[in-house]
């Protein structure tokens, strides 16, 4: 059994056998000696204890010494942990861990040693031995010194860490004339310490990934300064060898970490690839720019639209950005460039009279209306893709562009307007035919007006004169016209009824005519065109008919009336389901005919207005109503109780040879506001129609015999 049990169990006995003590002496003598006897055997107790504590103290060999020492290898272990984490960082990253982090480790390595801690920085290992050690109080104090030491050496490889991405950064900024972005990482991105300075949760292997993108980038700006001087040297009339050498020292110290080193190489051959390039570099933006200057005053965006213009004024303001002949490479880049887009200009435009010409030479026009350019001859692309010299291609380029240019403002305009011309030529035939004449206002067409009007004249010169300053064709004898005679006729003969005709087309005509059965109209001088034609009678009693024409020499027409019911008239063209809407409304048209003796389409009901025609026809019919229309309202109206209205009037309201008018009737006699028409419908079928003469405006009761 350990000691420390033993020693556990032993107190409890003695406690146990105290208790058992004063209980039995409690039992025997009573509570007074037990009293007694608890005050002598708690002392007892104690001693005992003591010496028991004592003796397995002793025996098991815990002591003070042994604490101390416990205490001391413990510290022991930290610190060669700390010392050999240290060891691991220098390794992968020598620029984490500094001669001044080292220094502190080993002031460490000294309060060690001075309390008997014996500590070998080779091998990062430690040993206490038979050493005397320091004082408990000087080792607590060394172990609390000691408590955060990894955090602080992982909170000094981030500051270091961060400061050499900044020397790093500092350094490749002096190449900012060859480089657009020489920064390589944010040196405040790499994590710093937390709330208690020291964020030992962060792995230092974290922190060191930020150091390897930052040589990475240190070395991708590197290669990148080399490249560009590479290209100038290659760009160079002549290439130095010496420059050559130090890019090839720069891209070594860069593989080694010298970026310093690497810069100051970089910024050497610079200054010699300037003093070799100044001249070419010179000359090649001379001779771009007057290149550009030349494109710029050609006028091909009529035909190509904006798009190469902007692309060569994005070219001018690049050319105008360089200003070092270390950018000669990138000059030349900008050469090629506009070169390319002047070549595609010409393609364009040679495409474009190509084009043009075909569809000239494919057309039926005059002859001597169109003479083919001598530019539809050359090949322009060709002689500029084998113009190497920048100078050459701008003379080139200069004499193509004002070649085609010329080309296409002859031919571009004639190819449209042959191209268009069929849909063009009908209607300017029918403009001639109906009006006489016709201006390129008349042209479907928002230009080449004169173009369209000329080359009609140039195939109908034996019928058009023509006048380019307006410009304007006119036809010999004026515009075409014809007489229409129109003929309508009713279904059965009756009473004189009346029919209006219309004809409408370029002009609009009416004819107004009375007939029992048919009538005729006549319309005279009608220009030559197509026109509607419409006979709509004033009785509701029959239907509209309407029939296109083509007026092209004189013509007769015949048309023929229908009977149609009004309600058929009313519900022509009504969308929606009557039979679904009528019973929603229909006790609304109840109540108001009671309450009125008639319904009008003046009356306001809970329906779209459009509707309430066809509504009230159909529900007239329905209940045995009659309706009709006048003046453009609708009338529903009970014919019988009029029809006896107006037979009280003729009876008891009229004398013998007096008159009343239509609107006398209406106003004061009639429960409806009918039409004179129905009025005299009315009285001719009453049985007063014999005593009365029924006349246009009145109603006048005869003399009695």
């Amino acid at each position: 059994m350990k000691p420390r049990y033993r020693m556990a169990i032993g107190m409890f006995l003695l406690v146990v056998v105290a208790g058992g003590a004063s209980a039995g002496i409690f039992y025997v003598e009573g509570s007074q000696a037990a009293v007694y006897a608890q005050v002598a055997i708690i002392p007892l107790l104690v001693v005992v204890g003591y010496l028991w504590v004592n003796q397995t103290i002793q025996s098991t060999g815990t002591s003070r010494t042994e604490f101390e020492r416990r205490k001391a290898r413990k510290l022991g272990e930290q610190f060669s942990d700390v010392w050999q984490l240290a060891q691991r960082i220098e390794t992968e990253y020598p620029e984490g861990i500094t001669a001044a982090e080292w220094e502190e480790l080993e002031r460490y390595v000294g309060d060690l040693d001075s309390n008997g801690i014996a500590f070998d920085p080779d091998s990062g290992t430690f040993d206490v031995g038979s050493r005397n050690l320091g004082s408990l109080e000087d080792i607590n104090r060394l172990e609390n010194e000691m408590g955060d030491l990894d955090g602080w050496v992982l909170a000094q490889v981030t500051e270091n860490i961060q400061s050499r991405i900044r020397e790093v950064n500092t350094t490749l900024e002096r190449l900012s004339g060859l480089v657009a972005d020489p920064w390589t990482v944010d040196p405040e991105t790499v994590p710093a310490g937390g709330p208690d300075r020291y964020d030992t949760t962060q792995s230092w292997q974290e922190v060191g990934g930020y150091l390897d993108d930052c040589y990475q980038a240190a070395d991708e700006v590197v290669e990148d300064a080399c490249g560009a001087l590479q290209d100038a040297l290659t760009s160079t009339d002549s290439a130095s060898q010496e420059a050559e050498e130090l890019l090839s020292d720069a891209r070594q110290a860069a593989t080694g970490r010298r970026y310093d080193a690497a810069v100051a190489d970089i910024l050497d051959a610079r200054d010699m690839v300037e003093r070799d390039a100044a001249t070419t570099f010179d000359d090649q933006q001379s001779a771009i720019e007057a290149l550009l200057r030349t494109a710029s005053n050609k006028s091909f965006d009529r035909y190509l639209g904006p798009s190469y213009q902007e692309e060569l004024d994005g070219y001018a303001g690049e050319l105008r950005s360089f200003d070092d002949a270390i950018e000669i490479a990138e000059l030349r880049r900008v050469r090629d460039a506009v070169r390319d887009t002047c070549l595609a200009v010409v393609e364009e435009l040679e495409g474009q009279l190509d084009e043009a010409i075909d569809a000239l030479e494919g057309a039926d026009v005059p002859d001597g209306w169109y003479e083919r350019p001598p530019a539809a001859e050359t090949s322009f692309v060709q002689t500029l893709r084998s113009s190497s010299d920048i100078t050459a291609f701008r003379s080139e380029f200069d004499t193509a562009a004002d070649s085609l240019l010329s080309a296409l403002e002859a031919v571009k305009p004639k190819a449209s307007v042959v191209t268009g011309f069929d849909r063009v030529e009908s209607q300017i035939t029918e403009t001639l035919r109906t009006e006489g004449s016709v201006t390129g206002a008349d042209l479907p067409v928002s230009d080449l007006e004169e173009q369209f009007l000329g080359l009609y004249y140039r195939k109908h010169m034996d019928e058009v004169d023509f006048d380019p300053n307006v410009p304007q064709l006119v036809m010999a004898g004026g515009g075409e016209e014809y007489t229409v005679d129109v003929s309508v006729a009713f279904p059965e003969g009756g009473p004189e009824r009346e029919v209006t005709v219309t004809l409408s087309g370029s002009t609009t005509r009416e004819r107004r005519c009375r007939t029992p059965l048919v009538a005729e109209a006549s319309f005279e001088e009608v220009p030559y065109g197509e026109y509607t034609l419409r006979a709509e009678p004033a009785d509701d009693s029959y239907g509209s008919v309407e029939r296109t024409v083509t007026v092209d020499d004189d013509i007769s027409v015949g048309l023929e009336l229908a009977e149609v019911s009004l309600r058929d008239k009313l519900c022509e063209g009504v969308d929606i389901d009557i039979d679904q809407i009528l019973p929603t409304i229909s006790s609304r048209f109840e109540s108001r005919f009671e309450e009125e003796s008639y319904l009008s389409t003046e009356m306001s009901f809970p329906v779209d207005s459009e509707y309430i025609p066809c509504l009230l026809a159909v529900w007239a019919q329905r209940e045995g109503h009659d309706a009709t229309r006048h003046d453009g309202k609708v009338i529903v109206y009970d014919t019988e109780r009029l029809r006896k209205e107006i037979e009280n009037v003729i009876r008891y309201n009229l004398d013998p040879g007096e008159s009343k008018s239509y609107d006398a009737l209406r106003g004061n006699f009639l429960s409806a506001p009918v039409s004179d028409s129905t009025v005299q419908e009315l009285v001719r079928g009453s049985s007063e129609q014999d005593v009365v003469a029924v006349e246009p405006t009145q109603l006048t009761k005869e003399e009695q015999s």
